[in-house]
């Protein structure tokens, strides 16, 4: 039996993401897409009421706790399943308390316990899989992100952060640069696209290369970009890793782990 489902969030790189693998899913039928609260309430009011809401806890115009009030008014049975940017225990309790279903970490891999939702919402409260939190013995590592889309740096920088590492962004590769001259605290890993307007990921790698303290530091290029010779330049400045565009987080963080080791 398919499922009316709605999706609710605030971030379109995620709202995004969410809707195509929702639509591929063969027992979901997505009736709305939405980017506030009060679009989802909205349409509640005026259309029919769907079986599963998949909606960010934390929307600028309706936190959590009112939003599931207010669904709740509409519908006391409806399935509430939450999307957060981390596993945070105490806001799962509250959630739970309040009547959600349900509390999905947006960075981890939910196709299989979203396709479980969908045959049998009612059966257990869900929860995804989380990205496993690492922090180092000594001190925490830092990373510098450099991308000159603002939404390649976000994404980058949370995965990191919600992984535990320190993140310091960049966004080109003449900001690299001024960071790596200027900042006191110590970097221990670059990761940078490659294509950006100024200069080029692995040329600011070569120039970074040549501050005594970063001769050796170990950096990742990230990039859809799949020409040959821009990897075999990349190569000569001697990156980690190449790692193409779009990329598992759990392959991501892996390569990101063995870099610093």
């Amino acid at each position: 039996m398919r499922q009316n489902v709605v999706l609710v969030d605030n971030q379109i790189f995620f709202r995004n993401t969410a809707r195509k693998l929702i639509s591929s899913l063969p027992d979901a039928h997505l009736v709305g897409v939405f980017a506030t609260g009060q679009e989802l309430l909205d349409f509640m009011d005026k259309n029919t009421i769907p079986d599963i809401i998949f909606t960010e806890f934390d929307l600028p115009d309706i936190k959590g706790e009112e939003l599931i009030k207010r669904i709740f008014a509409r519908n006391s049975r409806a399935i509430i399943i939450g999307l957060c940017l981390q596993n945070n225990p105490e806001m799962v309790k509250k959630y739970i308390k309040q009547g959600a279903r349900g509390y999905l970490v947006k960075l981890s891999n939910n196709k299989n316990i979203m396709t479980e939702i969908l045959k049998a919402p009612s059966k257990r409260i869900f929860y995804s899989e989380t990205v496993k939190r690492k922090t180092a013995k000594k001190r925490q590592k830092i990373i510098l992100v450099v991308d000159d889309f603002e939404t390649n740096t976000y994404v980058v920088g949370v995965t990191l952060q919600t992984a535990g590492y320190k993140v310091i962004k960049a966004e080109n590769g003449k900001g690299g640069l001024l960071i790596a001259n200027t900042q006191d605290t110590h970097l221990d890993l670059i990761v940078a696209d490659y294509n950006m307007p100024d200069i080029n990921g692995a040329q600011m790698i070569k120039q970074i290369r040549t501050l005594e303290k970063y001769k050796n530091i170990p950096a990742l290029i990230l990039s859809s970009d799949n020409s040959v010779d821009k990897k075999r330049f990349a190569e000569s400045v001697g990156i980690s890793a190449w790692i193409q565009k779009p990329y598992k987080i759990a392959h991501f963080l892996k390569i990101v782990d063995m870099a610093l080791k």
